[in-house]
């Protein structure tokens, strides 16, 4: 699978939290946005669901209401 910079980043950071939430700031600071770009951690979140559930039965990043992000592996 070929992932962006910021990708990779995001996708270590769940992987090395996995199956815990991780923050929505903590996402912001490994893809290192901006403020002004506040929906980039969520465009960044998309595509790497685009690339790894195509290839899986299930959803492996789960969004948590009100907690971040969480890996399922």
């Amino acid at each position: 699978i070929l992932l962006t910079p910021a990708e990779y980043r995001l996708l270590s950071l769940l992987y090395r939290h996995r199956l815990k939430a991780v923050s929505l700031a903590d996402c912001e600071a490994v893809c290192r946005v901006r403020a002004s770009r506040g929906n980039s951690v969520s465009v960044t979140v998309a595509s790497l669901r685009k690339k790894l559930d195509y290839r899986f039965d299930k959803r492996m990043i789960v969004s948590l209401r009100g907690q971040g992000y969480c890996l399922m592996i």
